[in-house]
């Protein structure tokens, strides 16, 4: 993730013109672009967090005591490995994005 938002920031591609320019002023609209970015990655890094941090059955040091609760951690569960997916494909988009522009 590091390095995605290094290249997206940091490297240079050629623009139309003929000079080279960061890969993030490659969009129509950089400031939008950036925004939308960083809400990405915040919103990756908040899932994984919350993910990780869901007591799992099965383990010593995590005991649910019923049946509805254990129902309800898998629900969480399943809602953020949801939110993880959908942001891996984001950022596989973003990358596709970031090929046409000539990263």
């Amino acid at each position: 993730l590091r390095a995605i938002w290094g290249a997206v920031h940091t490297w240079k591609v050629k623009s139309d013109d003929g000079y080279f320019v960061r890969a993030l002023d490659r969009f129509d609209d950089t400031e939008a672009t950036q925004r939308d970015l960083a809400q990405l990655f915040e919103e990756l890094l908040t899932g994984l967090i919350v993910y990780f941090d869901v007591p799992r059955t099965g383990r010593a040091r995590h005991h649910t005591f019923g049946v509805q609760e254990q129902a309800e951690v898998l629900e969480i569960v399943a809602e953020q490995r949801l939110v993880i997916i959908n942001c891996f494909s984001r950022i596989q988009r973003l990358i596709q994005e970031l090929k046409e522009l000539g990263l």
